[in-house]
């Protein structure tokens, strides 16, 4: 069931995963470059960084006002921010109660796109699908046996890390890895220069009141692709798409999760379209150690910014 209110709202606090941009709220304003960094032509939302030298780079972060426990969330876009440092995301976030940095992830979150993870930016990357819970119910964890968790059971089992405390008044372990799984395939061309460069694609992620969780990935192919005109037609005249329809196109990438242990991990869920450099993501080894001084160059080349933008047809939500 959806929660409070519709539509979308800018997030201007700071950045919760210590990225090096400064985000930026209200209308577009051409004569104050510190307002927000949205622009929106007559079928496309931009959202990119803009540098303002020996001040800060700023960004734009947008979330939804409503909360969901269930639904068919779809998103249409033609690139996704890429390059060296760059962190994109679309995500649905739980709700965390207060400001006490040890709720995160009592309500889950799945982290539908998220790129960056690969050393040099990742131009022809793939995406990394992951989620994130707490232990539910209280002794039982949620265990997800199509991803991968950096630990010693090799599933996706929470309460690994005894560090950190998940649920806001509960002694449960953090699940700060979480789960993960590189997906689509990196012939889908589902990332990087190699989605934009391929006109871009939709994915669209299903989670149901009971059941698995659903995931599918359209590739545009410039713009031929039938099943993707289909549910782009669908999505901008306002009809219902749904999972049985995803289901039955051709081309189309799929994954279907398989619980182990069935919960409700994932509830309270606000939506949110992201992009940052560098945060508490780039901890080196196969990830590239944030150089802030090599950022700071790259942020002056145009093509850089040009890269590490948003472009969006469309955003649905299906319920």
């Amino acid at each position: 069931m959806p929660y409070s209110n519709k539509g979308w709202a800018f997030f201007d606090a700071a950045e919760p995963t210590h990225g090096q941009v400064v985000y930026s709220s209200g209308n577009p304003d051409v004569t104050n470059p510190n307002s927000t960094f949205v622009s929106t032509t007559s079928d496309q939302l931009h959202i990119q960084l803009q540098n303002v030298p020996n001040q800060a780079i700023y960004s734009t972060r947008l979330q939804t006002l409503e909360f969901f426990d269930n639904g068919l969330f779809v998103i249409d876009a033609a690139q996704i921010p890429f390059g060296k440092y760059v962190w994109p995301s679309w995500w649905l976030n739980g709700l965390i109660y207060g400001n006490d940095p040890n709720a995160w992830a009592v309500n889950g979150e799945i982290d539908i796109i998220e790129g960056g993870w690969q050393t040099g930016g990742g131009g022809n990357a793939q995406n990394t699908f992951s989620i994130h819970t707490n232990s539910s119910p209280p002794n039982t964890p949620y265990i997800q046996a199509k991803l991968n968790l950096n630990d010693s059971k090799g599933n996706c089992e929470y309460g690994t890390n005894p560090g950190l405390s998940c649920g806001l008044k509960r002694n449960q372990k953090c699940p700060f890895l979480g789960c993960s799984i590189l997906w689509p395939s990196q012939s889908a061309k589902a990332y990087g220069q190699s989605f934009k460069d391929n006109g871009g694609g939709i994915y669209a992620i299903y989670i149901p009141c009971q059941g698995s969780i659903v995931l599918w990935f359209i590739p545009s192919n410039l713009n031929k692709s039938v099943s993707y005109q289909n549910v782009q037609s669908i999505m901008k005249s306002r009809q219902k798409l749904t999972p049985e329809i995803l289901s039955a196109l051709d081309g189309v990438e799929m994954l279907q999760l398989q619980e182990a242990t069935q919960s409700d991990a994932f509830k309270k869920l606000q939506m949110v379209i992201n992009v940052t450099l560098c945060g508490d993501a780039f901890t080196g080894g196969s990830r590239d150690t944030c150089d802030t001084n090599e950022l700071y160059d790259l942020v002056q080349q145009d093509e850089y910014i040009n890269n590490a933008k948003w472009i969006i047809n469309g955003v649905s939500i299906y319920q």
